[in-house]
């Protein structure tokens, strides 16, 4: 009891704040969903969305703050490549994942940065209508310069600002 009289006299003391405690449920998708029923939902393979996050997160990457729970690398790639590949409100993209759409606009300009880190495209107008032609030839597609295992999932690009843009399952841009 001289314990909590003690530590009551020092709250009064001194500026005194209680921790604040966040809690937030999310449920892991990668373990809630099969893996139709994840691909459904979010257009790509487990194993490819664990292939990108790879690629696109260090491995401390969620940064530590006193202003709430900050949202997991996994559902940063999730919700915005929902934004990417739905073109829908940010709003209802987050709804999703438990997200406010600040939240998602952030992440959205974030996962754009990061995605544009790992895109090259070759400069050399040579090449680049060497290989327009070569596909054209192959299969009529005009203004393609690549694929990758042909598995495209065409983004409405609010955020990049091509002419046309799709990701493949190794992340490349065309």
């Amino acid at each position: 009891m001289d314990n909590y009289i003690e530590r009551l006299r020092k709250a009064d003391n001194e500026h005194y704040q209680v921790p604040r405690i966040n809690l937030v449920d999310r449920e892991n998708p990668m373990e809630v969903y099969e893996e139709v029923d994840f691909i459904e939902r979010h257009l790509l393979k487990k194993e490819t969305i664990l292939e990108l996050m790879e690629l696109l997160f260090d491995e401390g990457d969620i940064p530590v703050t006193d202003r709430g729970c900050p949202v997991p690398s996994l559902y940063q790639l999730l919700s915005a490549l929902r934004y990417f590949t739905t073109g829908s409100f940010q709003i209802v993209c987050g709804d999703l994942h438990q997200l406010s759409q600040l939240s998602v606009s952030r992440i959205i300009k974030k996962m754009a940065r990061n995605i544009e880190s790992l895109l090259t495209f070759n400069r050399n107008q040579d090449i680049v209508q060497q290989r327009q032609r070569g596909f054209y030839e192959i299969a009529s597609m005009p203004g393609i310069v690549g694929a990758i295992d042909c598995t495209h999932v065409p983004f409405n690009c609010r955020v990049v600002k091509q002419q046309s843009c799709i990701v493949t399952e190794k992340v490349t841009f065309q």
